[in-house]
């Protein structure tokens, strides 16, 4: 069974927590995920390799905290 998140800061502490997220998505800044999670929202380039991340580990999340439908 998949389990089901619901907010970017689910995502990013089961994934590993900022650092974590930071280098799995390439970004060059530490301000970069703190950023998103003010926004709420993942930027669309990140899409492809969270979805990926945590498929791996059994996780799902919402299109929608990357803002799509």
């Amino acid at each position: 069974m998949v389990k089901q998140l619901t907010s970017i800061e689910e995502v990013i502490s089961e994934l590993g927590g900022p650092v974590a997220v930071k280098d799995l998505t390439k970004r060059r800044s530490a301000s970069a995920v703190p950023m998103w999670k003010s926004r709420r929202k993942f930027p669309a380039s990140t899409y492809t390799t969270l979805k990926e991340a945590l498929q791996a580990r059994g996780l799902t999340a919402p299109n929608e905290l990357w803002g799509m439908p």
